[in-house]
């Protein structure tokens, strides 16, 4: 009967990535939870230098990382708004007045400034030119002013 055969032992190295790779799920995880690096790593029982590390070492996890701040910086929101509309329905003052003071224009402590413009001033094809003129004037201007710097230029070197 032949004997099976036994699979390789995994290498130091392997494990070691293994075990890295799915720190590093689980740091994304954590992060999309809680956007605050060093709350994320001690949750998966890794330093924050070690994900600063792994940042510096690896592009994507870098990305990943940002994109799952992102995420977590948008549930954390969520959470927080909930809790305002949570205090406004059980009457509380303070919530109210902040909700007001952000989202409601007559309640907003913001100075702002109501007008209208008026688009219809369009160009006439001589104020155009006039503008033509002008910008073609200026930068005449600016190459005798650049002739100049070079010519001075040549005569301190001379000396």
């Amino acid at each position: 009967m032949a004997q099976k055969k036994k699979p390789a032992k995994k290498t130091r190295a392997e494990t070691i990535e293994k075990r890295m790779t799915a720190n590093k799920k689980n740091f994304l995880k954590e992060l999309e939870k809680m956007p605050i690096i060093g709350v994320a790593a001690s949750k998966i029982g890794v330093g924050e230098s070690t994900v600063h590390r792994w940042k510096k070492e690896d592009i994507n996890f870098r990305r990943l990382c940002a994109d799952a701040m992102l995420t977590g910086k948008h549930h954390i929101n969520d959470v927080a708004v909930s809790k305002v509309i949570a205090g406004i329905y059980n009457d509380n003052k303070t919530y109210v007045i902040f909700w007001l003071k952000h989202n409601h224009i007559d309640f907003s402590p913001k100075l702002e400034h109501r007008h209208e413009h008026n688009i219809d001033n369009i160009l006439t094809n001589e104020r155009m030119k006039e503008i033509a003129d002008a910008v073609k004037a200026w930068s005449q201007d600016d190459e005798e002013d650049n002739e100049e710097y070079i010519v001075s230029n040549k005569e301190d070197d001379v000396d």
